[in-house]
């Protein structure tokens, strides 16, 4: 028993959370659809029009009550109530199924119906706009005999129950109860108003947070002729209802304010499709000359004078108002046919041959439709003809009143399925009207549409059947806007039909509302053409002046629906082209449907084929549910358009062939071995070839040294996608792969199998190979920065790009990446000579260096007191190669001047600010970039510098200044050349620094001397302050390398001097006129000096060298007085060292160039 009594238990949880799952979910999809239609319905606009036509209206009715009242006649009658004055005429409403569901073939898909679809309307609201109120309590308007209601009076004006309301109310929405009464979507919930206020009401229901988006009106305004108790005088009599001068009412055809005031609510809530009844005044009228009464001075007067009956001898023009309005569906009444539409002789007029027809003043089509309004049985309030009881009863009636809710409730069905079917969403209004219109039976004596039956006889089970058809063929449904700022234009080709069947094609759109009621109501004109077979296709035409004659085809320029028929077309492909007359304001969304149409076939073979074009193996296709394989010889028959096709290898045995792609008869070329290819007519043979791969490798290069890192490769070929299909290569849409090196790291024994040659071509044409550096990676413990890429047997697009396509050439080529080390040399020279400033400090606190490597000079500097340095910059990104560099500053600018191989050589300047150069400058023409010129330099400004240069081997010493050209200095200019005089021949190794208006130049003169000059600064011209003789060659034979840094104002230089072949650092140093005797430093270990001097006002410098037992030392000169000789804490090396400027010796930097590669 427990155990009983838990599987119960278990059993009825199970039971509860399906169900409450399921609840959820359909709560969930309800919502979706809500924000759906919400999304595109302009709320905000309609309920300001809302509240305009609510306070409209109820200032009119009441004073037409008013008048009324005063005058003792009718307000309201049955089937007639008095709605307001215009143009100071009495405005009244009046009203306007087995059988029913079999005429317009709804039958077929309710539950039992052919198409086996069991649709009832579940989920869908109808609303209803009639006389009164509908009988909710109805026993036809509830789930079977004992369910819920689903009908719902939700007006507030305590309206009483009528009999028309409830009978058009039936025939959307009775059950089953009593088969003959049936309604066509009898699950579907209704939701009942009153006709007074209707245009307000209806704006409110379409604009709240649940908006209904289904209403339907079976009544109208009176016109014309009427019969009926308007006088309230207790006998009926027949009222011409238009002015006593007309013979013909006016408003019959005519746009008015209430057609504007439908399109205006249309074109705002463009989900809402609204249906109206045509009316029944076609024939009415009484004899010629008759008896009736016409309004004339605000009275009811007797008149006989002559007025043709409505519609005329023709019967054409005697639809009015509401009917008339552009975004809604006016229908119109035929007969019963009680086996259902069978050929166009079925659908008559002659029990209703009071639906009104068209067409409207501007030849516009109405109706739009016609339904079954022929004795229609359904349910009403009172015991008819008898209205002493009240209760459920059923009764028939005619009228259009009847066929509007005929199309209505069949709508909803339509409604309910394309939910079901489209992913819980539901059509624009324009696309249901679209569907019902394209899918109409053929009415009338010719083909297309007319003026009595519109486009034809609702057919709802054809149109359930387009959107199964869109559920498989999305082209056949569509929802299409035109831009205005993109194109007025929408074209779709290929369109195929095979001939066996009509090509059709209709468009609807929601018009704006014609502001102009006196011109032609269409404000935006849109043009449909399908072009094929030589010839282009136009829509249907109607001619207003002959109302009775057939269609034709043409440029429609009433209507905002557009239909192409054709009947029998040619098999081929067609195009449809919608455009639009004028200019857009706005975008335009149009409804469009297609049928006829089909995929045509082509007869191919599809093989693979080898580097000699010999076939091999087989190839496959996709028959939507497996891979059917197929011999090269092997002839398939396949469906236009796009097919997916699978080269079964992807290499040829034995080979180092690989898949290279597919192509069809016509050349175009695919490039994944799973491919989606689409076919045409012509299409015969679909054919994968192989070709060739070979070894290739790619790989990272830092300072030219040994290959190491990682590359990133992207290879349209690299089969490594797993699906559904098999693994396959993902073509141009490939992702970059990490590539560690090795050699022939793509290579043929690789995951990559190898590379085609000259994939790409010239141009680098898709698809070729992609090979990708990252900008900064680690090599060596070295953090390296991508400079370009270089390439034996390859082409690159782009040698300076990250990520670039390539194109391999011949077997075993390679790519390199190549990369700049930060702080790192590949020179023997990384700092050339200490003569030249390498390092200097602005007074921002920024150190800023040069150096040379892989044959460019690189500057780059540190915000950190040199901890850590910004990656490297080259100076010149124009020269192919530049040396022998100088460094300076002034403030917080820096100033660099070295040597360039463009053209003959030559030496350049460069300025930079914040780390960004700002310009660079020529300074001077070589005539050999081989000699190395040793350019100093020594800014004298944030604007301007001195240059000084030895331009050849027999030349003196020479000097130039380097300009702003410009206040912004964005360019630079240069000064006249001229001798520095104390120099000659055999001068060399200058060493340049400024300070207070002065330069203080030190040089090298032959092997012996050291000298020194002191210029003016800033002058295109030698202006000499001062020369000395520095060293003479005694004590030290030799004297090499001289670097001068001034404190105060008083210059140190120091050298390296050689006694008996022993180098010392040499220091010398002048305080007011008198050099200082030399102090002598190292004990004939010396290699490179460096000094310079802080910048405090008071005497002190720094002294460095490198020994020949690669340790690297210094002294400092503080006011006179010389420290004790101190090691740096750096690692052994033998390189050359600098040493920066700064404030104090705090700020005085020393760095050091330890040997090539390894490290600054």
């Amino acid at each position: 028993m427990k155990i009983f009594i838990f599987l119960l238990c278990a059993i009825f949880a199970v039971m509860f959370s399906n169900t409450l799952y399921g609840q959820l979910d359909q709560l969930a999809q309800q919502e979706k659809a809500r924000q759906q239609i919400l999304s595109k319905t302009d709320t905000l606009a309609l309920k300001r029009l809302g509240s305009e036509f609510e306070q409209r209206y109820k200032k009119n009715k009441a004073s037409a009550i008013e008048w009324a009242k005063k005058k003792g006649y009718l307000i309201k009658g049955e089937g007639v109530e008095l709605q307001g004055l215009q143009n100071g005429i009495p405005r009244y409403f009046t009203t306007n199924n087995s059988v029913a569901a079999k005429t317009v073939s709804t039958d077929k898909v309710m539950p039992g119906g052919s198409l086996g679809l069991n649709l009832e309307g579940q989920g869908i609201k109808i609303g209803i706009w009639d006389e009164g109120a509908v009988y909710t309590s109805h026993s036809s308007f509830r789930e079977s005999s004992s369910g819920p209601y689903h009908a719902f009076f939700e007006d507030s004006t305590g309206s009483q129950p009528q009999d028309h309301a409830t009978h058009v109310a039936g025939t959307m929405i009775a059950n089953n109860n009593t088969s003959s009464a049936r309604g066509m979507a009898d699950k579907a919930n209704l939701y009942s108003y009153d006709w007074n206020h209707d245009i307000a009401e209806m704006t409110n229901a379409t604009s709240g947070s649940n908006p209904i988006i289904l209403s339907n009106h079976s009544y109208g305004d009176i016109t014309g002729w009427f019969y009926g108790d308007l006088r309230n005088a207790g006998s009926d009599a027949w009222y011409w209802t238009a002015g006593d001068s007309y013979t013909s009412d006016p408003r019959f055809g005519q746009y008015d304010s209430l057609a504007w005031d439908l399109d205006i609510l249309a074109k705002n809530a463009p989900y809402y499709t609204i249906v109206y009844s045509a009316g029944n005044d076609r024939g009415a009228g009484p004899a010629a000359n008759s008896q009736h009464y016409v309004f004339i001075n605000g009275t009811w007067t007797s008149s006989t004078k002559y007025r043709e009956k409505d519609g005329g001898l023709t019967g054409f023009n005697c639809l009015s108002h509401q009917g008339l309005a552009k975004n809604i569906i006016t229908v119109g009444a035929i007969d019963d046919i009680p086996n259902g539409y069978q050929s166009t002789s079925d659908v008559k007029q002659v029990n209703t041959s009071f639906s009104n027809w068209g067409p409207t003043n501007d030849g516009r089509i109405k109706p739009d439709i016609v339904a079954n309004g022929d004795n229609l049985y359904s349910t009403v309030y009172h015991n008819l003809p008898n209205t002493n009881s009240t209760g459920s009863y059923f009764y028939s009636m005619n009228g259009t009143s009847m066929a509007a809710p005929n199309l209505t409730g069949s709508m909803a069905l339509l409604l309910q399925y394309y939910y079901q079917t489209h992913s819980q969403t539901y059509p624009l209004a324009s696309t249901l009207k679209a569907l019902v219109i394209h899918t109409a039976d053929e009415a009338g004596s010719s083909a297309g549409p007319d003026y009595k039956y519109g486009w034809g006889l609702l057919n709802t089970a054809k149109a359930a059947q387009v959107i199964s058809l869109d559920v498989t063929k999305a082209t056949t449904i569509q929802e299409i806007t035109l831009n205005k700022n993109i194109g007025q234009t929408y074209t779709q080709s290929g369109i195929y039909s095979k001939g066996l069947e009509p090509l059709k094609v209709t468009i609807v759109w929601t018009d704006s509302p014609q502001s102009n009621l006196n011109s032609v109501s269409l404000v935006n004109d849109l043009d449909i053409r399908i072009t094929g077979n030589g010839q282009t296709y136009y829509p249907y035409v109607l001619n207003p002046g002959y109302p009775s004659n057939a269609a034709t085809t043409g440029d429609n320029t009433k209507d905002n629906v557009e239909q192409i028929y054709i009947a029998a077309p040619v098999a081929g492909e067609y195009t449809i082209t919608v455009s639009h007359k004028g200019t857009l304001q706005y975008n335009q969304v149009f409804s469009m449907i297609i049928t006829g149409t089909s995929n045509p076939e082509a007869n191919v073979t599809i093989k693979q084929l080898d580097e000699n074009l010999n076939p091999f193996g087989q190839a496959a296709y996709w028959n939507s549910t497996a891979w059917q394989y197929v011999n090269p010889t092997d002839v398939v028959t396949l469906g236009l358009g796009t097919q997916h096709f699978l080269s079964t290898q992807d290499f040829k045995p034995s080979t180092t062939q690989k898949f290279n792609q597919w192509v069809d008869n016509a050349s175009n070329k695919y490039y994944r071995n799973y491919e989606d290819i689409p076919l045409a007519i012509t299409t015969t043979t679909i054919q994968s070839n192989f070709i060739i791969a070979n070894n290739a490798t790619i790989q990272s290069s830092l300072e030219g040294a040994a290959p190491g890192g990682s590359l990133n490769f992207q290879d349209p070929w690299l089969t490594d996608l797993s699906g559904t299909y098999g693994t396959r290569n993902q073509g141009m849409s490939a992702p970059f792969k990490s590539v560690s090196y090795s050699s022939n790291n793509l290579g043929t024994s690789t995951s990559y199998k190898g590379v085609f040659l000259n994939q790409g071509g010239t141009s680098f044409t898709p698809p070729c190979y992609s090979v990708q550096a990252q900008s900064t990676q680690t090599i060596s413990g070295v953090a390296a920065y991508f400079q370009n890429w270089s390439a034996s047997g390859a082409n690159i697009q782009s040698t300076t790009a990250l990520t670039t396509p390539v194109v391999f050439t011949s077997a075993g080529a390679t790519i390199t990446a190549n990369y700049k080390g930060n702080l790192i040399s590949n020179s023997n020279t990384g700092f050339n000579s200490n003569s030249q400033r390498k390092v200097v400090r602005t007074d921002d606190g920024k150190l800023h260096m040069v150096y040379e490597s892989l044959n460019q000079v690189w500057y780059t500097y540190s915000t950190d007191g040199g901890t850590t340095w910004q990656p490297e910059q080259k100076v010149d990104d124009f020269s192919a190669n530049t040396k022998s560099c100088s460094i300076s500053q002034n403030s917080n600018i820096v100033f660099i001047v070295y040597q360039s191989d463009l053209g003959t050589g030559s030496i350049r300047a460069a300025r930079f600010e914040n780390g960004t150069r700002s310009w660079i400058a020529d300074v001077y023409t070589l005539s050999s970039y081989s000699y190395d010129t040793q350019p100093v330099i020594a800014a004298y400004g944030s604007d301007g510098a001195l240059i000084v240069f030895k331009p050849t081997s027999t030349s003196s010493l020479r000097a130039r200044n380097v300009k702003c050209s410009s206040i912004s200095c964005t360019a630079g200019t240069v000064g006249t050349d001229f001798q520095i005089s104390y120099s000659t021949a055999n001068s060399a190794s200058p060493s340049l620094v400024y300070n207070v208006q002065r330069m203080f130049l030190a040089f090298q003169e032959g092997s012996s001397e050291i000298r020194y000059v002191k210029l003016s600064a800033g002058t295109d011209y030698e202006s000499v302050l001062e020369t000395s003789l520095v060293s003479s060659g005694s004590p030290f034979t030799n004297n090499q390398s001289p670097s001068i840094s001034v404190q105060a104002e008083n210059p140190v230089v120091s050298w390296n001097g050689f006694n008996t072949s022993i180098p010392s650092a040499v220091i010398i140093r002048k305080t007011g006129t008198t050099w200082s005797t030399f102090k002598t430093l190292g004990s004939g270990t010396v290699r490179y000096t460096n000094n310079n001097s802080r910048r405090d006002g008071g005497e002190g410098s720094i002294i460095a060298w490198c020994d020949i037992y690669n340790a690297h030392k210094f002294v400092k000169l503080d006011n006179g007085i010389w420290s004790s000789i101190l090691t740096l804490p750096v690692g052994s090396g033998n390189g050359q060292i600098q040493v920066s400027n700064g404030i104090g010796f705090a700020d005085m930097k020393a760095v050091v160039y330890q040997q090539p590669t390894s490290g600054i």
